[in-house]
This record gives structure tokens, sequence and C-alpha cells, in this order.
């Protein structure tokens, strides 16, 4: 009907496989040093947040938070979420 060649279906299954092919090649290229957890430079990231964390909670203004039940019961999902944290 479009005048294509009867082994059409086999040369787009072996354009397909070589793509699937590349793509593998491309995953197993990613070196094992970029999957490793390397805790030092977690730490050089996340380090700042971490400390501003720490001195917010140590801070005696928010220790001294009482947390009211209406509180609570909030309409935004954030001031909710928040409140039950504290």
């Amino acid at each position: 009907m479009f005048g294509l060649p009867a082994n059409i279906d086999r040369s787009v299954q072996r354009v397909n496989g070589g793509n699937v092919v590349n793509q593998l090649k491309q995953l197993a290229a990613v070196s094992a040093e970029e999957l490793r957890f390397d805790k030092e430079k977690w730490s050089q990231s996340l380090g700042p947040i971490c400390q501003m964390w720490t001195n917010i909670y140590q801070a005696d203004q928010f220790q001294r938070l009482q947390i009211t039940p209406d509180m609570l019961n909030a309409v935004d999902p954030v001031d909710a979420f928040v409140f039950m944290e504290l």
C-alpha cells in the first residue's frame, strides 16, 4: 500500500534495538564514583541548612512556643504541617 519492502518490520526492529543499545551504553557510562554516596559532599551541601536548623531549634523563643489545639486545625495545609511538626 505504501510501497515499503516486505522486510520493513525487521528494519524498524533493528533501528529500535540500536536505540535501546545506545541508551544502555549511556547508562553504563556512569561511573561507579558518581553512584557512590559521598558523605563529605553531602555535608558540604547540607551543612549550612543543618546548622541553621540547629540554631533555630536551640533558640529560646522556639522552645517556648506553645501549640494550641486550634493551631492544629489551621486552614492552610502548610501551617497545619508546621504546627504538627512543632
